[in-house]
């Protein structure tokens, strides 16, 4: 029984053993190799499609392209990418907070008591250019299907974490496998140093000194005619690999590190188990004191974390298709089209001549000569001549071109956009509308497969701050560290709950202020929406909005006290006041016209016609 369960347990730990260079190294070369042949060109493809270099010249030499003509790339792609980043932009930099946390429970005296550890938490967050790793990251995502940023440990920052990006040619995975990241059992970063820097590193203990020497002793090799080969050697870039994977030992998943260069037979720092700061609370290390640390707890996971441009029922990571991919034919058709219109209005602009035709030619003469003459002002010739022009480029042309366009933008989800420009007459307010709200349901989807990952990113970025805060390692103010201590929450992006969920509460609340805006919930339903449309200024708006409901109530009461006084018990006019009527009858209806504007949207204005009310909220 006991051989039985020694046999099971040898099988199941038999993933990849950090000690066998050997099998670790033949994975890491696979994944090199499909690398190198497959990824790279991709890479250097998708780019050249983006940007498209000026081409002109080279299309020229090959015959490919007129010596008068020109070739005009219209970016496109580039153009769609770009148009996307500043969503991103707003969706990280409005909130005011990182994440929110809601409280589990109700051990916290209000709903906003969790506060301070929100701003705590956003200020570690929101380091100088904290920024640029996310957008350079869904950047790299649109051009090459995905990307990744990458989580790690760092004593150094405030939160003694550090977000970083690490772009499509430096992410070594296995694209054939499905299901996301967590289902690849190796993954690889690549790291550009200098052979200055592979020295530091042996310096610090960190790489092994034999494999460096002899990585610089390869690359001297390949130089003798240079004067200093080792300066040389120092000054070289070397690609250098940190790679992850996972093993299972005693039925437990943990995730190894190593560093590599695939021209070594050892490896360049042997494999230890990822630890990102993060202590076992449930294994105490005991002094002689009792308790004084606890065991490291050595991470499970990968410190990536995918960013996809798109989803589908196909989850093969090759086949994630990018806006490179999905605008390459209508950006080369665009380009071809601009490219065609401009040529043909460059050939348009020369005026040839030539002269009168005999009405009765020989036909045995010859076919009139080419000849150069050029045509000064006050000349005379003494022969009549006819001048003419080639034909401009065909206006059908410029409408190919623009339907072309139009139609990308509503793949891009430019709904609204695709709509405007479209030339027909049927482009009414409902229909513009209703295209712009459908475009920003699309843009919501984008968001939301950014919102995974952010959230993935920042709830493990801040289960290692509350780790370290535990442990000491973390100073806060005594209340963060009680809300820390004390409660367990469930963790959201702030961008979901104060840009996406707040819009979306907006749109229904302006389709329904018609309704409400002629009854008693009005005031109360316009506080609402001004602060889901305002949120920084609602408090100052809103008292506003309380001040002068209050004055109209006042004029209510006066005039009600008005009216009694002026009347008797029979409803007629006292006699004293006869005489007044057509004053009493003006005040009242003054009194009247501010509270009917009162009621209307913007109510303190008064007078203004419900029409115009309405569209102010429109």
């Amino acid at each position: 029984m006991a051989k039985q369960y020694t046999q099971s347990t040898e099988k199941k730990d038999k993933t990849i053993d950090p000690r066998n260079f050997t099998v670790v190294n033949g994975k890491m070369r696979s994944l090199l190799s499909q690398h190198e042949s497959r990824v790279k060109p991709r890479v250097k493809a998708a780019r050249d499609i983006r940007f498209v270099p000026h081409v002109a010249p080279d299309m020229k030499a090959k015959g490919d392209l007129k010596q008068g003509d020109t070739y005009i790339p219209v970016r496109l792609v580039d153009s769609n990418i770009r148009r996307e980043l500043p969503e991103i932009l707003n969706y990280l930099t409005t909130p005011v907070r990182q994440l929110v946390f809601e409280p589990k429970g109700d051990f916290l005296p209000s709903r906003t008591a969790q506060q301070p550890l929100e701003r705590e938490f956003t200020r570690v967050c929101r380091y100088e250019n904290w920024v640029t790793p996310w957008l350079r990251a869904v950047d790299g995502a649109a051009t090459h299907a995905i990307d990744a940023v990458r989580l790690d440990l760092d004593a150094d920052m405030d939160g003694n974490f550090l977000v970083s990006h690490v772009g499509r040619e430096n992410l070594i995975i296995d694209t054939d496998l499905e299901g996301g990241i967590e289902s690849q059992e190796i993954i690889g970063q690549r790291v550009p140093l200098s052979g200055f820097e592979l020295l530091e590193l042996v310096q610090d203990g960190q790489f092994a000194k034999e494999v460096v020497d002899s990585i610089l002793a390869s690359s001297t090799s390949g130089s003798p005619t240079s004067a200093d080969p080792m300066q040389d050697a120092l000054n070289r870039i070397y690609d250098v690999y940190e790679f992850f994977f996972k093993t299972i030992e005693q039925g437990e998943t943990f995730v190894y590190r190593c560093w590599h260069h695939k021209e070594a037979t050892k490896y360049l720092k042997k494999p230890t188990r990822l630890f990102l700061g993060r202590r076992d609370m449930n294994k105490p290390l005991r002094g002689k004191d009792g308790i004084d640390d606890f065991a490291p707890f050595y991470e499970k996971e990968f410190p990536f974390f995918f960013l996809y441009y798109s989803e589908s029922e196909n989850t093969r990571i090759a086949d994630i298709k990018s806006r490179v991919a999905l605008d390459e034919a209508t950006q080369e058709a665009a380009s071809a089209l601009l490219s065609g219109i401009v040529n043909g209005a460059v050939r348009s602009v020369p005026v040839y001549g030539s002269p009168e035709r005999n009405n009765n030619p020989d036909p045995g003469a010859k076919p009139p000569k080419v000849i150069s003459l050029k045509m000064e002002d006050g000349q005379f010739m003494d022969k009549p001549y006819r001048f003419f022009s080639k034909p401009g480029p065909d206006p059908i042309l410029l409408a190919a071109l623009n339907a072309v366009t139009t139609q990308n933008a509503g793949e891009q989800s430019n709904i609204d956009v695709a709509t405007r420009n479209r030339k027909d007459s049927r482009k009414t307010a409902t229909e513009l509308k209703m295209a712009s709200a459908e475009s920003q349901e699309l843009s919501s989807l984008s968001l939301a497969l950014f919102s995974q990952t952010f959230l993935a990113c920042y709830s493990r970025a801040y289960s290692i701050f509350r780790n370290r805060v535990i442990t000491g390692r973390i100073t806060v103010s005594d209340d963060v560290r009680f809300l820390i201590m004390a409660g367990r929450y469930t963790l959201r992006s702030a961008g979901d709950v104060d840009i996406v969920e707040r819009k979306r509460i907006l749109e229904k609340m302006l389709a329904f202020w018609p309704i409400y805006q002629q009854t008693a919930a009005a005031s109360v339903f316009l506080r609402h929406m001004t602060s889901h449309a305002f949120p920084e200024l609602s408090e100052e708006l809103n008292g506003s909005l309380v001040s002068s409901g209050q004055d109209m109530q006042l004029i209510q009461q006066l005039a009600a006290l008005v009216e009694q006084l002026s009347t008797g018990e029979d409803g007629e006019l006292r006699p004293e006041l006869d005489g007044m009527e057509e004053q009493l009858e003006a005040l009242n209806e003054q009194v009247q016209g501010v509270l009917a504007g009162a009621a209307a949207p913007g109510g303190a204005q008064g007078g203004a016609p419900q029409q115009q009310q309405q569209e102010q909220f429109a």
